[in-house]
């Protein structure tokens, strides 16, 4: 093999490994980072329990059940009051207000049972929660916050009584 031939090897495998060095130390890095977010905390769960009743009103809606309608309402609505703290706090400011006053509309839409406006109301309480975290995305709750709400507990979270 001539010497042009070994270097062009040489460098093709110090690039291989170079490549795979990269793609390993990016790999890890994303594994801890994902390991260390704090899944179990009181946010977490309530956005994954707003998640579950949104679906629920989709799937309503998708559906056409009324039934599935009114029962993601009632989820979101128990979720909302049993952590009023959380869309009341300064921070989020009006995007509370405007969250809560789109699900009333949703609900008002669904007591009539008129699903063309839930439909559209569903899409209005959506991008409520869009603007909301497009708002806040930045926002965490800080120790002085979380301290106080260390034993709240919300029905359906992980712990809470049912």
């Amino acid at each position: 093999m001539s010497k042009s031939a070994l270097t062009y090897v040489a460098v093709a495998a110090i690039a291989v490994a170079l490549t795979i060095g990269v793609v390993s130390w990016v790999w890890q890095a994303a594994g801890r980072n994902d390991a260390s977010r704090n899944r179990t905390g009181l946010t977490p769960q309530l956005m994954r329990l707003k998640s579950k009743s949104m679906r629920t009103m989709r799937d309503g809606l998708a559906t056409s059940e009324y039934l599935l309608l009114e029962e993601g309402v009632a989820q979101l609505r128990e979720v909302n009051t049993a952590a009023g703290w959380y869309l009341s706090d300064e921070r989020y400011g009006p995007a509370g207000d405007a969250f809560r006053e789109a699900l009333e509309r949703f609900d008002d839409d669904v007591e009539r049972r008129d699903l063309a406006s839930a439909k559209r109301s569903f899409d209005a309480l959506t991008q409520r929660c869009l603007a909301c975290h497009r708002g806040t995305s930045d926002v965490r709750l800080d120790a002085d916050l979380a301290a106080p709400l260390a034993n709240a507990t919300v029905p359906g979270a992980t712990g809470a009584p049912e």
